[in-house]
């Protein structure tokens, strides 16, 4: 009985462990668990990323509108490494990825106008960013996430007069 009690308790902590995403490094552009340097700047109204990437080496490119958009670099592919992001405010919102995996654009519709999207994170445990911003609804401070997984939610935390969301 101890026997059967023991394997099964080791099964179980097996089978967690196995589930179990590794810790990665943020703003790892290059996939190598270490955080790399990366700099935004407004370069003649547009966002000019320089990123200076531990193994793959230094890269600039030209990815936003310094005037309206907001940068939200993360793992949106699940390649492990980071992918250039930026949000852009509008009646109807968008997150426009340049994912690192093929180079290919996402634009994904979300949020509105006064939104913040400076909260996008995993929060499905899958291993990509998913998209995410707050709202002021009724005083209270309201995170939308779009789960990459897990579909559409919405979560009423905070006190939007006096607090930021952070992840």
């Amino acid at each position: 009985m101890i026997r059967m009690l023991l394997l099964a308790a080791l099964l179980v902590a097996s089978l967690t462990t196995a589930n179990a995403l590794p810790q990665r490094a943020v703003f790892d552009f290059d996939g190598d668990n270490k955080s790399d340097d990366a700099v935004v700047r407004n370069v003649g109204g547009a966002f000019t990323w320089y990123i200076q990437r531990s193994t793959a080496g230094f890269t600039g490119l030209n990815w936003g509108v310094a005037s309206t958009d907001t940068y939200v670099p993360g793992d949106y592919d699940g390649d492990l490494k980071w992918d250039v992001a930026v949000y852009r405010p509008g009646a109807q919102s968008y997150f426009y990825i340049l994912r690192s995996s093929n180079g290919t654009v996402a634009s994904i519709p979300f949020g509105i106008t006064f939104d913040d999207p400076r909260i996008a994170q995993d929060y499905d445990g899958d291993g990509k960013c998913d998209p995410a911003v707050t709202r002021n609804v009724g005083g209270n401070l309201t995170f939308y996430i779009l789960r990459s997984t897990l579909g559409f939610t919405g979560v009423t935390f905070g006190t939007a007069a006096t607090d930021v969301g952070i992840r």
